[in-house]
């Protein structure tokens, strides 16, 4: 059965004082949450079926996913752009997987994890934020996200063009 993110989000199991938020990025892409808590900025795409990993590679019920890996490790990059420094050194891509399977280090430099193993996982995570910190991370995506909204064309702007571009291509160019 199909579940919308905002399901999804509702159903991911998180520590306590980690925040499930939305992430900034194009949709749909790579990343469908973004964690904030005291351990950092986790940028999280969830894989359904059978995830494993051998000789560092990430494989998807059979299939290797390194060039989905690649796409996830960028968007966590973008994501850390838009945050402070001192706050960019602590976002990592994490790939949640079923299962209850501790994080694994993949290449190209993210992370697995089984979904039943999450919020131990960020509860062992060592302390690099406060509250001041976190609140800054969520406004910084929160911004990020209104501006990707504010860019987007509306169906007025997307009408316009059309009728443009149809009354262009009767015209002759001299």
């Amino acid at each position: 059965m199909w579940k919308s993110l905002r399901q999804q989000r509702d159903e991911l199991e998180v520590a306590a004082g980690w925040l499930v938020i939305d992430p900034p990025g194009r949709f749909p892409g790579p990343v469908e949450h973004v964690l904030v808590g005291q351990g950092g900025v986790l940028a999280v795409a969830r894989w359904s079926g059978d995830v494993a990993v051998t000789e560092g590679v990430l494989f998807q019920n059979g299939r290797r996913r390194e060039l989905q890996s690649a796409d996830l490790v960028r968007e966590a990059d973008a994501l850390a752009g838009l945050l402070h420094k001192r706050h960019r050194p602590w976002v990592a891509p994490v790939v949640v997987a079923r299962g209850d399977a501790g994080p694994v280090k993949v290449r190209p430099g993210l992370i697995l994890v089984g979904a039943d193993a999450l919020a131990w996982t960020l509860e062992d995570l060592p302390i690099h934020f406060g509250p001041d910190d976190m609140a800054d991370v969520v406004g910084r995506v929160a911004q990020a996200r209104a501006r990707r909204a504010e860019e987007l064309p509306t169906q007025a702007t997307l009408s316009a063009q059309l009728l443009a571009d149809r009354a262009g291509r009767g015209r002759t160019h001299v």
